[in-house]
């Protein structure tokens, strides 16, 4: 019995010094932490600031929009967009105002982002001579066409980088299984520059999460925002002008406002203490996003919608969507409430020093609508589409 055990006790060594060897000796980037596994087919999917666009497909003069799209919905323009290298002939130049609204009825799928990404941010993944050569800082729009066409282009500065693969992209079987699970799709207003959302859409419904029977209660906000705490849990409650603040001891306070908005802050020492990665943009957005996901009373899907580099780190702007249609805050809400996005997020060396949210979520409801419009707007008093 005991040569079994020995014999075992060897062969575990053995498979975990492989392990080791394999971590140490493999490219860093093939295991780094931030991947995660999809369960619907096993492949892993980076999620990085480089996921939070939305996906337009075109067919004629109809669109199919995608916020977020999974990795099977991605996978084959980003392998189109991967297979760029530093032969393919590549050109900068200067665009006229209308560039967009005349490119979406010409290509057949658009990478769409609310904010300017750096190259460096975007390829992630691809080789360095790739991106050494590549002649864009920055963009905020992806053009694929079927003749092999790629087109990187800065909205802001009305300036596109403009690839050719020299062969024909042959994507109609994706983009008719991508099609084929939606019961809606949208049209182009030329006048108001907008998509317009077409076909059957769900009301929604709001929901408090800290309320149980329609009342909101101290202890039931303190036993959901204890996961927040870095350390502890809440250990005092204070009632301050109708502003409930939690206490953990540990240098960190989380407020609910009247108007429904949770803040948390962190007031700890060593937030001042700088290192290397202080301003490392994937990691602050990679940090802010899980401390996002801790908040077990997010329940809807979130897209950032900016960011902003300040001189103690990042702060991020996320809105949330449904049925790929966004919810926007109304600006009477957003002066009400001193939030100007459902969700923000400040990152200074790495760690999280505020954390606000709008605390409401978001559910399909059995009522629908034919009405067209372009998103989901939060106000005061409700939801209404415009």
């Amino acid at each position: 019995m005991s040569k079994i055990k020995n014999f075992l006790l060897v062969l575990l060594i053995i498979i975990a010094g492989v392990q080791v060897y394999i971590l140490w000796f493999e490219k860093i980037s093939d295991h780094n932490f931030f991947y995660k596994i999809k369960s619907d087919d096993n492949k892993i999917d980076f999620n990085g600031l480089a996921d939070n666009f939305k996906m337009i497909l075109r067919e004629k003069n109809n669109f199919c929009l995608i916020y977020k799209p999974s990795y099977t919905q991605k996978k084959f323009c980003n392998l189109i967009i991967k297979s760029l290298n530093q032969d393919d002939f590549c050109f900068k130049k200067k665009v006229e105002e209308n560039f967009f609204d005349r490119e979406i009825y010409k290509a057949f799928c658009i990478y769409d982002y609310n904010f300017l990404i750096e190259a460096n941010n975007f390829f992630y993944d691809l080789k360095n001579d790739t991106l050494a050569n590549f002649k864009l800082k920055a963009f905020d729009k992806i053009f694929l066409y079927d003749d092999g066409k790629i087109i990187f282009f800065n909205s802001k500065n009305k300036i596109v980088c403009e690839y050719d693969l020299k062969e024909k992209i042959n994507y109609k079987d994706w983009f008719d299984e991508i099609n084929a699970q939606e019961q809606k799709y949208w049209i182009y207003d030329d006048a108001k520059k907008k998509f317009l959302c077409v076909g059957k859409k769900n009301i929604l419904g709001i929901i408090n999460p800290y309320k149980i029977n329609d009342e909101l209660l101290m202890d039931n906000i303190a036993k959901n925002i204890n996961v927040l705490f870095s350390f502890g849990s809440v250990k005092k409650i204070e009632n301050v002008n109708n502003i409930f603040e939690f206490f953990n001891g540990a240098q960190e306070i989380i407020k609910y406002f009247p108007e429904h908005v949770l803040e948390y802050k962190n007031y700890k020492k060593e937030i001042n203490d700088k290192n290397e990665s202080s301003f490392d943009l994937e990691l602050s957005y990679l940090k802010a996003v899980d401390f996002i996901t801790r908040d077990l009373c997010v329940k809807n899907n979130f897209i950032l919608n900016g960011y902003k580099k300040n001189e103690d780190g990042y702060e991020f702007y996320f809105d949330y969507f449904i049925n790929n249609l966004e919810i926007e805050l109304e600006k009477d809400f957003a002066l009400k409430s001193g939030i100007k996005n459902f969700i923000y997020v400040a990152v200074k060396n790495n760690i999280v020093v505020e954390y606000k949210k709008i605390v409401f979520n978001f559910v399909n409801e059995d009522d629908f609508t034919d009405e067209t419009f372009e998103k989901y707007f939060f106000k005061s008093d409700g939801l209404f589409m415009n």
